[in-house]
C-alpha cells in the first residue's frame, strides 16, 4: 500500500474501518478483559500509525455507530447519505497518534512483528536457505523468555528495568525509548546499523547483508550458513559484478556475477559463503551471440538474455501487454514499483502470476510465461527447452546440441598453451587425445568454437566432449547428396553408435573466417560428429 501511495503521488490517505462494538474475552487466569476499542479500529489505528511513521500524511476517519453492532463503509454510503459522498466523515478524520485508543507499545510491537524482509524463498528445507529468517529474539539476543532489565544495546537513564522480552510476541520491548525489535533489526542496532531508539521499517538488502554478517561474526549463525538472496544481491550489485537489470526474478544473478560475488565474500569480508559456486570453466561469458536469432536455447541464462533483448516494438501488438513502455522504449515498466522488466516478467504480471517484479517466478512458472511469450504475443524468442521438456523431446535437444559453443563447458582437460592475440582467437590449445608437437593444435575461438589445425576442421562441443586419451580421430568430406548413417568425426570404432531411426546422422558446418582462418569460399563443407549423448 506504501508503495502504491508513494508512485502516484497521494497528498494524504484516509483509512476507514468498520465501525463495531469493543470486544471482550477471558484471559490465561479467566480474568474478564474489556478492550477500548473493537478489533477493526486497533487494525486502523496500527494501519495509519504505520503510513505515518513512512512519510503519508495518514489520517483515521470513523463512521458512525448509533446502538448499532457494526456499520461497514457499505452502510454508511447506502443508507446514510443522499449523494453517497463521505465528505462530512472525512473531515472530522485525524492522525492515529491524536485517537485516544492510540496504544505506542502496541504500535510499536505491530510495526516490529510486521517489517519482516521477504527472503525471496519459501523452501527453508532448501540447502541455500538461511536460517538468519528462522532467528527468533531470544537467538539474536541470547536474553531468556523473562528477562527484564537493563538494555543490551547500551544501558540509558537511571531505571535498570525497563528492557523486557515480549516472548509470546517474539519482540523485545524497550519502555524507555518506547522502542520494539524483532529479531533482525536488533541485529542491526546491536551492529550500530540502526538507531536503538529507531529500529522499525523494512530492510532493504544492505541491511539483510549487514544482520547476517553480523550474526555470523557474533556466532549466532553457524559458519556455513548460505548467504541469503536479498545479501547476495547487494554485494554482487555494490562491488559492481553486474547491475540491477541483470537479475532473473529479483535474485538470479549472471554465472559469473554470482561467483564472483562468492569471491568478495571469501576475500574482503573473511566470510563463508555457504554456497558453492556455479562456475563458468572459462570464468567469461560470451556476448557475440545475439540469443534472439538462435531457434532453440538450453541454457537458462541465454533464455533471459534473450527475453531482455526484446522490445515493446518487437510485439505484432504491443498494447495487449497492457504495461506501460519505459522512457527509451527498451522494456516495460512494473506497475507496482515502476521497475523495468523484461518480456517474460511483463507478461507473467499481465496474466497475474506475479503483481510486482520483486516476486520470484516459480521455474514453470517462469517456463509458462516464456512460452506465452513467444506464442501468444508473438515475442521474438528462442524456443526454451527446459530440463523437464527436454528430457521428453529428443529433436528439441538435437537442434539445441547444434548451438552449443565451448562457453557451455565447465572445464577442460587439455592444457591451454597460450592466449591468443587478436579479437577472434581466444586461446591455443594442446589437446589430450592425441600428440601435437606445436602445443598449439587447436584454438579456441571467442564465437564459441574449436578448430584443429592438423584436421583442418571444426569440432562442435559435443564432440570434444567425447574426445579422451587414445581416441582415434577421422575427418571425411560427404559425396555430393550422400548421407550418412553414422557421425564422420569418430573416435574409438567401439565409441561409434547410429543415430535413433529418421534422424540425420551428421550436420554440416561451413568455415568461416571467424572459424577457418584457412578456408575459402570455395571450400567443402564439413561434416562432424552430433552423436546423441
Amino acid at each position: 500500500m506504501r508503495e502504491v501511495l508513494n508512485n502516484h503521488d497521494v497528498p494524504r490517505a484516509y483509512v476507514v474501518q468498520d465501525a463495531e462494538r469493543p470486544s471482550s474475552d477471558l484471559d490465561e487466569d479467566d480474568r474478564l478483559t474489556l478492550t477500548q476499542a473493537g478489533e477493526g479500529l486497533r487494525g486502523a489505528l496500527d494501519t495509519a500509525a504505520y503510513l505515518a511513521e513512512h512519510d503519508t500524511d495518514a489520517r483515521l476517519a470513523e463512521l458512525p455507530r448509533p446502538g448499532l453492532d457494526k456499520v461497514d463503509l457499505d452502510d454508511y454510503l447506502n443508507e446514510w447519505t443522499d449523494d453517497g459522498s463521505l465528505a462530512p466523515v472525512l473531515a472530522s478524520a485525524k492522525p492515529a497518534q491524536e485517537h485516544p485508543a492510540y496504544d505506542p507499545q502496541d504500535a510499536e510491537i505491530d510495526a516490529a512483528t510486521r517489517d519482516r524482509p521477504d527472503p525471496l524463498s519459501d523452501n527453508a528445507s532448501d540447502s541455500s536457505y538461511s536460517a538468519l529468517f528462522d532467528l527468533d529474539i531470544r537467538d539474536a539476543s541470547g536474553l531468556d523468555a523473562d528477562y527484564r532489565g537493563p538494555s543490551p544495546l547500551g544501558h540509558h537513564g537511571e531505571s535498570e528495568t525497563y528492557f523486557v522480552i515480549i516472548d509470546e510476541r517474539d519482540v523485545a520491548y524497550d519502555h524507555k525509548y518506547k522502542a520494539a525489535y524483532n529479531a533482525l533489526t536488533y541485529l542491526l542496532a546491536d551492529a550500530g546499523e540502526r538507531p536503538s531508539d529507531n529500529p522499525n521499517r523494512r530492510l532493504d538488502d544492505a541491511e539483510v547483508f549487514a544482520a547476517w554478517r553480523h550474526a555470523k561474526r557474533e556466532g549466532i549463525l553457524p559458519d556455513d550458513d548460505p548467504i541469503p538472496r536479498r545479501a547476495l544481491r547487494h554485494v554482487a550489485i555494490d562491488q559492481g559484478h553486474c547491475e540491477s537489470g541483470d537479475i532473473e526474478d529479483g535474485w538470479k544473478l549472471p554465472r559469473d556475477a554470482h561467483d564472483d560475488a562468492l569471491d568478495t565474500l571469501a576475500e574482503e569480508y573473511g566470510l563463508n559463503p555457504g554456497r558453492d559456486p556455479i562456475g563458468t570453466g572459462w570464468r567469461q561469458s560470451s556476448d557475440t551471440v545475439d540469443p534472439t536469432t538462435l531457434d532453440v536455447v538450453l541454457d537458462p541464462e541465454m533464455a533471459w538474455r534473450a527475453a531482455r533483448l526484446v522490445s515493446p516494438e518487437d510485439l505484432p501488438d504491443p498494447a495487449r501487454l497492457d504495461l506501460e513502455p519505459t522512457s527509451d522504449g527498451e522494456a516495460w515498466q512494473c506497475p507496482q514499483c515502476e521497475n523495468s522488466v523484461d518480456i517474460v516478467r511483463a507478461v507473467a504480471i499481465h496474466r497475474g502470476s506475479v503483481s510486482c517484479c520483486e516476486e520470484p517466478l516459480a521455474d514453470d512458472a517462469y517456463d509458462a510465461a516464456y512460452r506465452r511469450a513467444r506464442e501468444e504475443f508473438g515475442a521474438p524468442l528462442p524456443e526454451y527447452v527446459s530440463a523437464a521438456t527436454a528430457t521428453d523431446n529428443w529433436a528439441l535437444i538435437q537442434g539445441a546440441l547444434s548451438q552449443l559453443t565451448h562457453w557451455h563447458l565447465s572445464e577442460l582437460d587439455s592444457t591451454i598453451t597460450g592466449l591468443g592475440d587478436d579479437e577472434d582467437v581466444l586461446a591455443e590449445i594442446d589437446p589430450t587425445w592425441e600428440d601435437s608437437a606445436s602445443g598449439e593444435r587447436i584454438l579456441a575461438f571467442r564465437s564459441g568454437g574449436f578448430y584443429c589445425r592438423e584436421h583442418e576442421c571444426t569440432i562442435d562441443p559435443s564432440g570434444w566432449s567425447r574426445l579422451k586419451p587414445g581416441s582415434s580421430m577421422r575427418v571425411t568430406t560427404p559425396s555430393q547428396g550422400r548421407r550418412s548413417n553414422r557421425p564422420t568425426i569418430s573416435l574409438a570404432k567401439s565409441m561409434v553408435r547410429p543415430f535413433p531411426s529418421g534422424q540425420s546422422a551428421a550436420r554440416t558446418i561451413y568455415p568461416s573466417c571467424r572459424q577457418q582462418r584457412t578456408s575459402s569460399a570455395s571450400s567443402p563443407p564439413i561434416v562432424i560428429a552430433s552423436m546423441p549423448p
